[in-house]
């Protein structure tokens, strides 16, 4: 807990220092608190991770989106019609994280403060962990909305990018797709490039960063997070776009891997066990006492081998032992379900996992939820509040060196087997699941890394953007059977009384959302320009494809 306090008061007293009663009383005789670059750090990361997985985001949108999970009450968000502060909430943070981001960068490279702020690790190395994490906001931003003011240090007097410069601009502009990408795959290369010159067993910070820890670590990830953007936009209509990311690609079609992420290597950012500053479902489930969000049927019975839509496709995995990592068995209470009360049997018995059915009608849903008692809710480690949210993992890193080299079969199973270890199955198991794996083609690999991308549903939203993958999603208009009779005085040869429509709450809407509406909270502050960018998106359309969506088959 005391990182996350350290963080945030240090963080207050930065922006608090604008008031003028209160900046003689937040003086620290002993240590400048506006170098507290470390401090600053930790603040960026873990407000920005939590308000990215909390309920009014990825949670009820990305995750739920992908059938990941399905809602039990309240059920607009799986079928469409989501809460317009979701997207306020998500666009908020992320501009406020990014300027923590940019004050670290500053600090580092005033002459007047620079040598302070290097107590705690190399300036170039802030630097680079700032760059680094201000790209991964931005591209999670843009690949929500398309576009949006845009900001970089490397870039930052191209007038195109206006975001976070208020001394310039008042009302910025919304920076066009490409050009974002483009200057992140460049911004990226760059740091990459300014890493290359620092020792890699060097730390980044000497406090505060419980993400990297070393600048090899930090280097890699940069690598790895331009390699997975690069593949994002590889198949655009642009041809500037295209070569930019062709080139990063290239680089790493047959050789090169050992610059990127390495097997066992995550980068994860581990929250704290306690009241405060717990994991997001943790306090969804433990702390707000909710239980909105749990396991989707879609997803249950993929993993056990019983999902219909597969099967059609031919999609033979078998029964994935990663089902008794993700899920607790059938009934579980959630203080069991927290504290692992139950035990994983050496032969996967199916019938003791069931999702919720998803995206059914609002008050017709307690027939299959039963209170939590009529399926089966997240595991043990998913529930804990020191529980570790996913970046970026090594797994991910395997399934797109398969993708990039003709859909590589060593690859592809390198990736199931990193997920199996990340998620700690039993070794047998998971060699037994791994030599029984259909042979690699588009399909199986993304499918694959669909699974592999559980608990984290942004990247896996943009993977079906981009790939149309997986296939076995329950689609719009589709009838779909439930777990238990509808009506329990009813009769289950009647097919209207054990199964429901799928329905969207959202007009002209025929499938998985393809973006996020802008916030209309900033709307009036920026009009002019927010208008532009409604315009280019056939008027805020949530079913208008961004710029890496734009060629799916």
């Amino acid at each position: 807990m005391k990182r996350i306090i350290i963080s945030l008061l240090s963080v207050g007293l930065l922006f608090s220092s604008c008031e003028k009663d209160f900046e003689e009383i937040n003086k620290n005789p002993n240590q400048p608190e506006e170098y507290l670059t470390s401090a600053l750090f930790g603040n960026a990361s873990f407000g920005f991770l939590y308000n990215l997985r909390k309920n009014e985001n990825s949670a009820s949108l990305m995750r739920t989106w992908m059938q990941y999970t399905s809602e039990t009450t309240y059920t607009k968000e799986s079928r469409y019609q989501y809460k317009e502060g979701a997207g306020n909430n998500l666009w908020k943070q992320i501009y406020k994280r990014a300027e923590v981001l940019n004050k670290i960068i500053k600090l580092n490279t005033d002459p007047e403060t620079k040598g302070e702020a290097a107590i705690f690790g190399s300036n170039l190395g802030q630097i680079c962990a700032a760059r680094t994490m201000m790209a991964y906001y931005f591209s999670i931003l843009t690949e929500t909305f398309g576009d949006v003011p845009y900001y970089s240090y490397g870039s930052r007097e191209n007038q195109k990018f206006q975001a976070l410069q208020l001394d310039k601009y008042i009302t910025p502009e919304y920076a066009d797709e490409k050009d974002i990408y483009l200057d992140i795959l460049k911004e990226l290369g760059e740091v990459s490039n300014d890493l290359s010159t620092l020792n890699e067993d060097d730390e980044v910070f000497s406090q505060g960063d419980f993400i990297f820890g070393s600048i090899g670590k930090l280097k890699r990830f940069t690598n790895s997070l331009r390699l997975r953007i690069a593949n994002h936009v590889k198949n655009v209509s642009d041809a500037e776009l295209k070569a930019a990311a062709e080139a990063v690609i290239n680089h790493y079609a047959s050789s090169n891997e050992n610059e990127l992420l390495r097997e066992g290597e995550n980068v994860t950012l581990l929250f704290e066990d306690n009241y405060d500053y717990c994991a997001p479902i943790y306090n969804d489930y433990f702390i707000d006492q909710r239980m909105d969000y749990v396991p989707s049927n879609t997803f249950v019975k993929f993993l056990i081998g019983t999902n219909k839509h597969a099967q059609d496709r031919g999609l033979s995995f078998g029964v994935d032992p990663r089902v008794q990592k993700y899920f607790a068995p059938v009934g579980t209470g959630k203080q069991d379900a927290l504290k692992g009360a139950y035990d994983e049997s050496t032969t996967i018995d199916t019938t003791q996992y069931k999702g919720m059915p998803y995206g059914m009608a609002e008050g017709t849903t307690e027939s299959q939820f039963g209170g939590g008692t009529k399926i089966s809710i997240f595991s043990s480690t998913i529930l804990k509040a020191d529980y570790k949210e996913v970046i970026m993992d090594y797994s991910e890193v395997c399934f797109i060196l398969s993708e990039i080299r003709g859909w590589d079969n060593n690859w592809y199973k390198a990736g199931v087997k990193a997920s199996m270890d990340k998620w700690n199955v039993d070794t047998a198991k998971a060699t037994a699941f791994i030599n029984s794996l259909p042979a690699a083609t588009a399909e199986t690999v993304m499918t694959q890394k669909y699974v592999a991308l559980y608990m984290n549903p942004n990247e896996g939203w943009t993977e079906y953007r981009r790939t149309g993958y997986p296939k076995f999603l329950i689609k719009v208009g589709e009838r779909v059977k439930t777990n238990y009779l509808l009506d329990e005085d009813g009769s289950a040869t009647d097919i209207s009384n054990n199964s429901y429509k799928f329905e969207s709450m959202y007009e002209g809407n025929t499938g998985v959302p393809e973006r996020v509406n802008y916030p209309l909270e900033y709307k009036g502050l920026n009009q002019a320009n927010y208008d532009k960018a409604r315009a280019k998106t056939n008027g805020d359309s949530m079913m208008h494809r961004l710029i890496f969506a734009e060629n799916r088959p």
